[in-house]
């Protein structure tokens, strides 16, 4: 126990930058999650342009969903075989050539709805190669202890691009148009190819497994050792239905923020970008303090405080409707709010994040990314369905603070459950 003490002591985000390759994986997030921020703009922009119809946007919004948790399942055996490298440098590049045929395609007036639907399930369809392969790269090029501060930092590092992505995008789209705003969504993705090409990982057992082959037979078999890995580990278990949650619980927020800005608390649409930055900024604070706060007690205490936080956060995000004709007021509160239901989400979620990288075996960690993420996916178009049906009948502001307190007591329950997130995660490491 002292030894590991005084490991921990001597480990910071300073020593993160000695893991070289993984520094790389960072820079390319980097890269790419710029573009991203740029292209969620430009994109919905672009969506509503194109076809005039909002029910179009809700549409394409779901397609893009669809391959995360239909299809990234039976990705996970396929990359799990592969170079994993090569798996992220190529989706990589595929998705930048269909990003700038899209741009293409928009500049010379030949999009319509069916068009961009099929380009983003195309382009989701690659991402469902991609994040398995990513996460099966992370403990071939970063030591274990490093985990915490490694992911940390590659999400501080995000939020920040994706801060300045959001910023840009308006200034992008004014000048290059939003064609131009596309492509350049596209060119980040080769940039971050560039950036991956240069890792250096050993493949000695990735080739191993290539040259065997991967006939159907055999695809089905690791497909159904994923499964059962994951489902004869309780603990791997328990973090698939924490992120299930955490995302379910946020689904009011991101489907409700346009109501609540208008109807719950009387503003105008500016609201709605302070919204945005504050939980930015929140979610980046909250990953940058998460390697220390950590240590402090188990990780189910570190789960149930921080999700009951959140919980009480979701519930006051109505809170700026007692300030009603004081605008100010209105902004200050709704941004203290967001800014700090941004923080335990953040926390939140690189907890989960750190313990699925500790809890899961190397040869196992692309099948089990892809259920994992899968599984935590699942809870947006569910939820969004049953909220979708409550609030026929229930006024937003109502809804919301009962969303809040329902998802307390669940954190209360998992308390009073005495679940430990971290047994089998510690007997694995």
């Amino acid at each position: 126990m002292n030894r590991k003490k005084d490991t921990d002591k001597s480990v910071g985000y300073r020593q993160v930058f000695t893991q070289k390759e993984y520094c790389k994986i960072i820079f390319a997030n980097l890269i790419s999650r710029f573009g991203d921020s740029v292209d969620a703009i430009a994109f919905t922009w672009l969506v509503y342009e194109v076809t005039g119809s909002a029910s179009w946007s809700a549409y394409i919004g779901a397609l893009n969903m669809l391959p995360t948790i239909l299809l990234q399942p039976f990705a996970g055996p396929v990359a799990e075989r592969m170079d994993k490298k090569k798996v992220t440098v190529v989706s990589d590049l595929i998705r930048a050539l269909i990003v700038a045929a899209l741009a293409l395609g928009y500049v010379s007036g030949n999009l319509n709805p069916w068009i961009m639907a099929a380009f983003t399930l195309v382009i989701s369809s690659v991402e469902a190669f991609h994040m398995p392969a990513g996460t099966a790269l992370i403990p071939k090029v970063l030591k274990k202890e490093y985990y915490e501060y490694g992911m940390s930092l590659n999400t501080i590092g995000g939020r920040a691009m994706e801060l300045l992505g959001i910023g840009a995008a308006g200034i992008i789209i004014g000048t290059a148009g939003v064609g131009g705003a596309i492509l350049i969504d596209a060119l980040t993705f080769f940039g971050s190819a560039a950036v991956r090409m240069t890792l250096r990982v050993e493949k000695e057992e990735t080739r191993r497994k290539v040259n065997d082959g991967l006939g159907m037979r055999q695809y089905f078999k690791e497909l159904a050792e994923g499964f059962c890995y994951i489902r004869g580990r309780k603990s791997l278990l328990q973090l698939v239905f924490m992120a299930f949650l955490v995302n379910a619980m946020l689904v009011p927020f991101n489907s409700f923020q346009a109501p609540l800005v208008a109807d719950v608390l009387g503003q105008e649409s500016s609201l709605l970008s302070v919204i945005g930055i504050a939980v930015t900024a929140g979610m980046a604070l909250g990953s940058f303090l998460f390697p220390y706060l950590s240590k402090r007690g188990t990780v189910r205490g570190f789960i149930f405080s921080n999700g009951l936080g959140m919980s009480v956060l979701l519930g006051m995000m109505t809170a700026g409707s007692f300030f009603k004709g004081q605008t100010l007021a209105v902004y200050v509160v709704t941004a203290a709010v967001m800014a700090g239901l941004g923080f335990f989400a953040g926390m939140l979620s690189a907890m989960l994040g750190v313990q699925f990288l500790k809890c899961v075996e190397e040869n196992y960690m692309a099948r089990a990314n892809a259920l994992f993420s899968a599984g935590a996916a699942a809870a947006v178009p569910l939820s969004s369905v049953f909220f979708g049906m409550i609030v026929r009948y229930v006024p937003i502001r109502e809804l919301l603070i009962a969303s809040g307190i329902f998802c307390g007591m669940i954190f209360i329950g998992i308390r009073i459950a005495g679940i430990r997130f971290e047994e089998e995660c510690d007997e694995n490491g």
